[in-house]
């Protein structure tokens, strides 16, 4: 690709006009962008100066002097912003899971880049949505509220799954208060237009907010001590709910479904039988004493030695270790029984 030299570029872009006073030096961070401009037979890389109005730019070229001049991001047929380094670093602390450096760099992008903002592929909004997306897996409410109060929603770079994450993300600012409002949670899973535009893991973080909004109308006396009735009906739904969150996240991100899980075993462990079968039973456990167990008393074992083997390896929890020891592998029966089935051999 060759760059055009100032004085044929000068006359390819007969639609972008020179900006006046733009000999003036800024201190704004630049970045560059590879756009085909009207009249031009190839892209070119300019020096991006600022976002000047709906739809318009002013830009440099490289090398060119330093003149500025103003296009419209409408009459490119390309428009290509080149990630900035810090912002790229941004995104892969949060890809690795180093969410705090990661809200830290992304909110300095979104500061030192806002005057691209109206541009497609801008890295101030992009950074904006990775801020939100790490305060939420960092479980931090008031941020995460905070931050969606001041998204960029009517930016162009903003997807329909971005907006939704940004609608989710505010409502899930009210789990900080009383466990959040289940109405409001009900109301964005009703929402078929906003479930087209939400992936999986945002779909998670609803089922989350819808969770912890029931939890909180269970007693926590009878969470110590035993549930009883609609205690035991509504955790019944909180814990289904933690658990399509773990399902939403996986191989995404951990740390909501390792709250979900640990929120959900204590009330599963509280529901009605649950640990009046853990004195009964024999360990290690048979067949037997598995297959007569209640359901809640299997799922609150399953659920901890999931914590034990793939979420929380090394977590510290006496229930979690004392049912996980109760685990039965029911894959070896099926092995038997696939031997008693087969044909005898002649």
């Amino acid at each position: 690709m060759k760059l055009l030299n100032i004085i044929g570029f000068a006359a390819a872009v007969l639609s972008c006009v020179p900006f006046v006073g733009a000999q003036e030096a800024s201190d704004k961070a630049k970045v560059r962008a590879y756009v085909h401009l009207p009249k031009q037979k190839s892209p070119t890389l300019l020096e991006l100066e600022t976002a000047s109005g709906k739809n318009k730019f002013r830009f440099v070229v490289p090398r060119s002097g330093g003149q500025q001049m103003e296009a419209t991001v409408g009459s490119c047929s390309l428009f290509l912003i080149q990630t900035p380094a810090d912002l790229a670093e941004g995104m892969n602390e949060y890809r690795e899971g180093d969410l705090t450096a990661c809200r830290k760099r992304m909110a300095n992008c979104r500061k030192k880049y806002e005057h691209y903002m109206g541009l497609p592929g801008n890295p101030a909004a992009i950074a904006a949505l990775y801020e939100l997306k790490a305060a939420v897996r960092q479980m931090d409410w008031a941020a995460a509220a905070a931050l969606a109060g001041s998204f960029p929603a009517d930016d162009p770079t903003m997807s329909d799954y971005d907006k939704a994450t940004a609608r989710v993300a505010a409502m899930m600012g009210g789990i900080a208060q009383n466990g959040g409002d289940l109405a409001a949670v009900e109301a964005l899973l009703a929402d078929k237009e906003l479930l087209k535009s939400v992936n999986a893991e945002v779909y998670g973080w609803l089922c989350y907010a819808k969770a912890r909004a029931l939890e909180a109308k269970v007693p926590a006396d009878q969470i110590k001590g035993g549930l009883s009735g609609d205690a035991a009906k509504t955790a019944s739904q909180a814990v289904d709910a933690y658990c399509q969150c773990v399902v939403s996240h996986h191989s995404i991100a951990t740390e909501l479904p390792k709250d979900a899980l640990r929120r959900a075993l204590p009330m599963l462990w509280a529901m009605p039988g649950v640990k009046e079968y853990s004195k009964r039973v024999h360990t290690p456990v048979d067949a037997k004493g598995w297959n007569g167990a209640p359901a809640d008393f299997r799922d609150a074992v399953a659920m901890a030695q999931l914590m034990k083997t793939v979420y929380d390896p090394d977590t510290k929890n006496e229930l979690v270790d004392s049912l996980a020891r109760l685990h039965y592998n029911t894959a070896k029966d099926r092995k038997k029984d696939k031997k008693a089935d087969a044909p005898a051999k002649k």
